[in-house]
């Protein structure tokens, strides 16, 4: 059976991991996708930061 998502984020740093905490907080079903399993330092933030 397929799984239903209100919400799909594509990238799990900073962005994407407030992203879809407030969503999920606020009752929406979310699934975060990223290339790596976080946390990790390949992202864009983390390229800026470093």
């Amino acid at each position: 059976m397929a799984e239903i998502y209100d919400l799909i984020v594509i990238g799990t740093g900073s962005v994407g991991s407030s992203t879809g905490y407030y969503a999920a907080k606020r009752g929406l079903s979310v699934l975060e996708i990223d290339s790596a399993t976080p946390p990790h330092t390949n992202g864009y933030t983390m390229a800026k930061l470093g």
